[in-house]
């Protein structure tokens, strides 16, 4: 019983957190709160979304085996870019080290390595998501 409870806690807390973060000021919310809005930014929609679609929501959806970061390929582009900023939020550098094969991922290495331009561009939306709410 125990373990069934930590095992959905573990699924839960990227939702939990970023249901919690996008209450804060700066993170989130209605966009009519002018500089306190977030905007997805090209990069995410044009580039790094698209290779996510390929290569990462297969395993990083509801019901799936990647439980720590979990997308949802039926809502919209804006929903999934928040989801990807509280974790980015959270631990960026586990994020790029799982984008190549580290951390034991079980996706392997999805983007080769870091001299991908698919690694490549992760890291410029890592970089614009840890500087500021944009």
């Amino acid at each position: 019983m125990i373990s069934c409870v930590l095992k959905k806690l573990t699924i839960l807390m990227p939702t939990v957190f970023f249901i919690l973060l996008s209450s804060c000021e700066g993170y989130g919310g209605d966009a009519s709160a002018g500089i306190s809005s977030c905007v997805t930014p090209d990069l995410f929609v044009d580039k790094v979304w698209l290779s996510m679609e390929s290569n990462c929501v297969i395993c990083h959806q509801p019901g799936v085996i990647g439980s720590k970061l979990i997308f949802n390929p039926l809502e919209t582009v804006e929903y999934n870019y928040r989801i990807l900023r509280s974790y980015t939020l959270v631990d960026a550098n586990k994020l790029r080290g799982k984008s190549v094969g580290q951390f034991n991922h079980g996706g392997q290495a999805p983007y080769i390595d870091i001299n991908s331009q698919e690694y490549k561009d992760l890291d410029a939306l890592i970089i614009l998501m840890l500087e500021e709410c944009i």
